[in-house]
């Protein structure tokens, strides 16, 4: 059922008009904190980001957001996120991928595909959503330059 509501989500992403303001602010706002996270994941091998600001922006827009399938995206995204482990790199890993896919549906529907792209590592089976289009893998330090450009 969880799978079907995700699924239902990203087609009305896909095949939908635009944004209200208030979601496409509420985008831009987790896009940014999502960007910090993605810096982070670069320069702290060691490490695992704090994603607060993520949930934060999660939490706080939802009640702005005007669209009820961006809302209930939101909340997808936040499900996502909370099945990470406070110190388990893997299941980090994989749920910020997850929260990854989510997001880059948004990012599309937003409009925002020519600022913030889709990148797939197939070695290490996992996506992620950043500015640009250089590739700069967050999960595999000895090979950051490994994936692909999804459009």
């Amino acid at each position: 059922m969880k799978q079907f509501i995700f699924l239902s989500a990203l087609i009305f992403v896909f095949h939908c008009g635009g944004l209200d303001d208030s979601s496409k602010k509420a985008v831009r706002s987790l896009l940014g904190e999502n960007q910090k996270v993605h810096s982070f994941l670069l320069s702290h091998e060691n490490q695992l980001p704090d994603i607060k600001g993520l949930l934060s922006v999660l939490n706080s827009s939802r009640d702005e957001i005007k669209n009820p399938e961006i809302r209930s995206i939101f909340l997808e995204m936040n499900a996502a996120l909370s099945k990470i482990g406070p110190k388990n790199k893997e299941s980090f890993f994989q749920s910020y991928s997850n929260f990854s896919v989510i997001l880059a549906g948004v990012v599309k529907k937003a409009g925002l595909a020519t600022e913030y792209n889709k990148f797939y590592c197939p070695m290490v089976r996992k996506t992620w959503v950043a500015s640009g289009e250089e590739i700069q893998n967050p999960y595999a330090p000895e090979m950051r330059d490994c994936g692909d450009l999804v459009k």
